[in-house]
């Protein structure tokens, strides 16, 4: 009998664990930064731009595969709102931030709307290799809400990974980093800006 009550015992202390394992637990870290981005232009639009960043875009997270037996929370969107700040302000003469769609600026020539559609790191089956994949629109407006220009750009990496997590931040911080670079680049090559500079 009482070997009975021991087995019992064990089994609903060992229960609690095997359900941690296979549910998993969701921990929070600090938000990613410091991306290295090459910036250089012959020279800025001349235009005057309004950048709106919605709340979704500037509090986005990255919620990675189970590590052990924990799924880490990456916030993004601290470093999403700031790079990207960072480059539209490369690329224009002037820029204004928005706080919302409603903002009334005469100045502005166009308003700027980026979001993210999907970003997922996994690994590739048994190659030892993991692949990041970024895709992100951006949306133009007129200052009456007009659609403009729609594009999207993305960032496809496959790196060597490792388990730990560490190499998640890691691959995060190198599409973001392409990511950026292709917005950078894709942006000033749009044929839009010779239009309205025209009507300017």
């Amino acid at each position: 009998m009482k070997t009975r009550i021991s087995r019992i015992i064990k089994m609903l202390c060992i229960l609690p664990l095997i359900s941690l394992f296979l549910t998993g637990c969701t921990s929070e870290i600090k938000p990613l930064s410091g991306l290295e981005l090459s910036l250089a232009h012959k020279q800025k639009i001349p235009l005057k731009v309004g950048l709106y960043m919605s709340p979704d875009y500037c509090n986005y997270s990255f919620v990675t595969d189970q590590i052990y037996v924990t799924y880490y929370t990456i916030p993004l969107g601290s470093t999403l709102c700031h790079e990207t700040k960072i480059i539209v302000e490369a690329i224009f003469e002037e820029v204004s931030v928005f706080p919302s769609l409603e903002a009334n600026d005469k100045s502005i020539n166009v308003i700027m709307i980026p979001e993210i559609v999907i970003l997922k790191i996994q690994m590739m089956g048994y190659t030892h290799k993991s692949e990041a994949l970024l895709i992100g629109k951006w949306t133009v407006v007129d200052m009456n809400g007009r659609l403009i220009w729609v594009d999207t750009f993305q960032s496809h990496v496959i790196t060597t990974y490792g388990d730990h997590l560490p190499s998640t931040l890691k691959r995060a911080k190198f599409v973001l980093e392409d990511y950026f670079q292709n917005v950078f680049k894709g942006i000033q090559s749009w044929k839009l800006w010779e239009s309205v500079a025209m009507t300017k």
